[in-house]
């Protein structure tokens, strides 16, 4: 399921929220758990950047929202660091994969292949997405075939792992999802990984930095 609407950073009147669909969601669960649950002016921002944080994914909301009957949403909103542990369902009819957000990623994660696997854990380290450029250094560093590059990235967006998009100059970008990315950066601590992740990411933009320096004094300075 894809993420469900969410409204812009500067929207906080609760009617005006009520408008999208990650909003409307967490309502209706909360209210289902907690029957006394309103969306007032204080609480609005606090569900909106819940919702944000949670990158409008459908289960996680509805997890989320069935704490509403033991915390306050600025408890969960500020939980969500250790979202793992937090959303997790009581219900003992739904699907395993579906009873914490945990065993959703799990399910879908154990559907890929190791090279698939590798990607999605090292991509991770990437806090705001990343260029094509700079998921190849990192992948190649991590003995990723890099005739299999594309296809593996291809497959991770066709599988919703990474969303595609361009920069201002057209050139392509990869983002993943913040819950899917403290999954992977997890992964790759279990491993043992994440700080030779980290050191290879590093590697690259020090790389990248010393690339621009003399850029900046020229005309191009803006793009760089």
């Amino acid at each position: 399921v894809p993420p469900l609407g969410l409204p812009g950073p500067d929207t906080d009147n609760p009617r005006e929220l009520l408008r999208f669909e990650a909003i409307r969601l967490f309502q209706d669960r909360a209210v289902k758990a907690h029957p006394s649950f309103a969306m007032t002016s204080e609480s609005a921002p606090v569900v909106a950047a819940l919702c944000h944080d949670l990158d409008g994914l459908p289960l996680a909301i509805e997890l989320a929202a069935a704490r509403v009957r033991a915390f306050p949403v600025g408890h969960i909103a500020g939980a969500l660091d250790d979202r793992f542990r937090l959303l997790v369902s009581r219900s003992r009819t739904a699907p395993a994969r579906q009873q914490t957000l945990r065993a959703t990623i799990d399910w879908s994660y154990d559907l890929l292949d190791g090279d698939e696997k590798l990607a999605f854990a090292r991509l991770s380290v990437f806090s705001g997405g990343s260029s094509l450029e700079a998921a190849r250094y990192v992948l190649d560093s991590a003995g990723l075939d890099q005739e299999r590059l594309f296809d593996v990235l291809s497959e991770l967006v066709d599988k919703s792992i990474l969303t595609a998009g361009a920069d201002a100059a057209g050139a392509p970008r990869y983002r993943m999802l913040q819950s899917l990315r403290r999954y992977g950066r997890a992964r790759l601590s279990d491993e043992g990984q994440l700080q030779q992740a980290q050191q290879i990411h590093r590697e690259y933009f020090v790389r990248f930095a010393e690339e621009a320096e003399p850029s900046l004094q020229h005309a191009d300075y803006q793009v760089w």
